[in-house]
C-alpha cells in the first residue's frame, strides 16, 4: 500500500510551522507598556499570517491531490485563532489598564459594559497569565510532555494562590456583586457589534458527527457521547468533560469550595427554575446536593435512553421527551403547565448537534421566548456541525446562528455576551 504524502505546513514567508509559535514566546514581559503593545501587535500579525498561509497551503495540497472542496476546520488554524484571542485579551489589558500591569491582582477593575461572566473569564485568565509570567523559567526545564501540560498546571497553581488569599476573594466577590446590579442595563450598539464579531470569529466546526436514522438509532448514537457531565467538578474523561459551573458560569470547581464561591453560586442556583436543553444524564451532583436548592430542573431531551436512579431525591427534577427546537416548549410555558426559565443551559447539545438552519433559528427563539425577566440562556461550546447534509452546511448553519443572534439583539430587551467558549443571552428585567 502506498503511503500518503507527508504534508509539511509552513508559513510561505516566515517558514515557521504553526505549532512552533507560542504566545509566551511572542510576548516578553517588559517594563514599558508601549514596548509590550508593539510586541503584542507583532505577535497578532504573525498569527494572522500563519492562518492565511496554512489555509492556502493545505487547500493547495488538497487540489494537487485531486481532492474536491476546501477544508474549513484545520486543527492548527483553530489553535492559532485561539492564540489570537489570548493576544487580543492581553492587548486590551494593556490599553485599558496600563497602570495595573505590575500591581496586585485585586485591583483588577471591570471594563465599561463588562458582564459578570466576562469579568470572571478575564479575571481567571489574568491570574494564569501573571503566574506564567512570574515563573517563566519553570517551563524551560520541563520535559516535552510536561511542557504540553504546563498550561493546565499553571492554571491550577494560579487558582490555588487566589483561593489562599482571603482578601482577594472578598474583593473579587464584591466586584461581581457590583456587576450584577448593572446587568439589566441595555448594552450599546457598539458592544452588540463587538459581540457578533467575537461569535463569528470563535464559531468552529463540531468534531462529533450528526445523529441520523430513526429515533432509536439517534438514541443509540447519543448514548455513545458524554451525557454525564457534573456541575461542580471536571469529569475523568479528557477533552469535553468540563463542569457546568465552568462552562455555564466561568467558575472553576475549586473556587466553589471557598465561602465567596459558594455565596456567588447560591445566588445563581437557589430558588431558580432551570431548563436543560439536551441535558442527558448530567448534573446529578447538583440534583442530589444538600447545599444548593434550585426550585425546578426540567430536562428537555428526546434522546435519553437511561437515567440514574436516585438523582431526583430532592424532588426538583423532571424530564421531558421534547426537542429543544420544538414549539411545544413555548406552548407548555404559555399555558402555565411549565414555569418560565430563570436559567437555560445547553452544553455540547444544541446547536452543537443541530442539522438544519431552521432548527437553529427555532432553538434561539425557544430560548428567548421562555426566559423569565432577568433570566439567562447559556450555550457552550460555540460550535455547530460542519458535516454537509441535505439540510445544511457549516456556512448555512453559521449564517442561521448569527442572524438569530442579531434578531435577539434587535428586540431591545436582551444583552448578548461571550465569555470563554460560551454565548450568554440575558433577558433584561422590566423596569430596570
Amino acid at each position: 500500500m502506498n503511503e500518503s504524502p507527508k504534508i509539511e505546513i509552513k508559513h510561505p514567508e516566515t517558514g515557521v510551522e504553526p505549532e512552533e509559535i507560542s504566545v509566551d514566546d511572542n510576548i516578553t514581559a517588559e517594563k514599558s507598556t508601549e514596548d509590550e503593545l508593539n510586541k503584542t501587535d507583532t505577535a497578532i500579525k504573525i498569527q494572522e499570517k500563519i492562518i492565511s498561509g496554512t489555509t492556502f497551503r493545505v487547500n493547495e495540497i488538497r487540489h494537487t491531490l485531486g481532492l474536491e472542496g476546501e477544508i474549513i476546520d484545520i486543527p492548527s488554524v483553530e489553535l492559532n485563532k485561539s492564540r489570537i484571542e489570548d493576544l487580543q485579551r492581553k492587548k486590551t489589558e494593556l490599553e485599558r489598564q496600563p497602570s495595573q500591569q505590575n500591581e496586585s491582582l485585586v485591583v483588577l477593575e471591570p471594563f465599561p459594559e463588562e458582564s459578570e461572566q466576562e469579568y470572571i473569564a478575564r479575571f481567571f485568565g489574568n491570574l494564569t497569565d501573571r503566574y506564567t509570567d512570574r515563573n517563566k523559567g519553570v517551563k524551560d526545564g520541563l520535559s516535552p510532555w510536561d511542557k504540553l501540560n504546563y498550561p493546565n498546571v499553571a492554571t491550577n497553581q494560579a487558582q490555588q494562590e487566589f483561593i489562599g488569599d482571603e482578601d482577594s476573594r472578598k474583593k473579587f466577590l464584591a466586584i461581581l456583586e457590583q456587576l450584577i446590579t448593572h446587568k439589566d442595563i441595555r448594552q450599546t450598539p457598539e458592544k452588540d457589534k463587538e459581540t457578533l464579531q467575537i461569535i463569528e470569529r470563535r464559531l468552529s466546526s463540531a468534531n462529533n458527527s450528526l445523529a441520523v436514522g430513526e429515533e432509536d438509532e439517534k438514541r443509540r448514537h447519543f448514548a455513545n457521547t458524554n451525557q454525564t457531565r457534573k456541575f461542580f467538578e471536571k469529569g475523568p474523561k479528557r477533552g469535553d468533560d468540563l463542569s457546568y459551573s465552568l462552562t455555564m458560569f466561568g467558575i472553576p470547581g475549586s473556587v466553589l469550595e471557598t465561602p465567596e464561591g459558594k455565596k456567588y453560586m447560591h445566588g445563581q442556583i437557589d430558588d431558580k427554575n432551570i431548563f436543560l436543553f439536551g441535558g442527558g444524564d448530567s448534573i446529578r451532583d447538583l440534583l442530589v446536593s444538600e447545599e444548593y436548592h434550585p426550585n425546578k430542573v426540567i430536562n428537555f431531551d428526546p434522546y435519553i435512553r437511561l437515567e440514574t436512579v436516585g438523582k431526583n431525591k430532592n424532588g426538583v427534577y423532571t424530564s421531558e421527551m421534547i426537542s429543544a427546537t420544538s414549539p411545544e416548549i413555548q406552548n407548555k410555558v404559555a399555558s402555565g403547565e411549565l414555569p418560565k426559565a430563570d436559567e437555560i443551559w445547553a452544553t455540547y447539545s444544541v446547536p452543537f448537534y443541530l442539522d438544519g438552519s431552521q432548527d437553529i433559528s427555532n432553538l434561539i427563539d425557544n430560548m428567548t421566548s421562555v426566559l423569565a425577566d432577568g433570566g439567562n440562556a447559556r450555550i457552550s461550546p460555540i460550535m455547530i456541525q460542519g458535516q454537509e447534509t441535505e439540510a445544511g452546511s457549516f456556512e448555512t448553519r453559521k449564517t442561521a446562528l448569527l442572524e438569530a443572534i442579531k434578531a435577539v439583539m434587535a428586540k431591545g430587551n436582551f444583552n448578548v455576551t461571550v465569555f470563554n467558549n460560551t454565548i450568554q443571552i440575558h433577558k433584561i428585567k422590566v423596569g430596570k
